[in-house]
């Protein structure tokens, strides 16, 4: 699991249920994507993200499965 902690001001109730909408954003100038393409991502992946209030810290997480190695096959993988 990775965590990021923001030291800015903890979301509010409607942000924390609007961040991972398209296009939603509460901050000016911005496009209100990042976080939408992070969840794809993730869970594209089959992991799991989350945004929460940490004792009042702004803070997202994700956790993602571990990686397997297939087994031996004769055939190499390149990341």
């Amino acid at each position: 699991a990775i965590r990021v902690e923001d030291s800015g001001k903890a979301f509010s109730v409607v942000d924390l249920n609007k961040l991972f909408d398209p296009f939603y954003t509460s901050l000016d100038g911005r496009q209100g994507v990042g976080l939408a393409w992070a969840k794809n991502i993730v869970e594209t992946h089959e992991g799991v993200i989350e945004i929460s209030n940490q004792e009042g810290v702004p803070t997202v997480t994700f956790t993602l499965p571990k990686f397997q190695q297939p087994a031996a096959s004769g055939k190499v993988i390149h990341f």
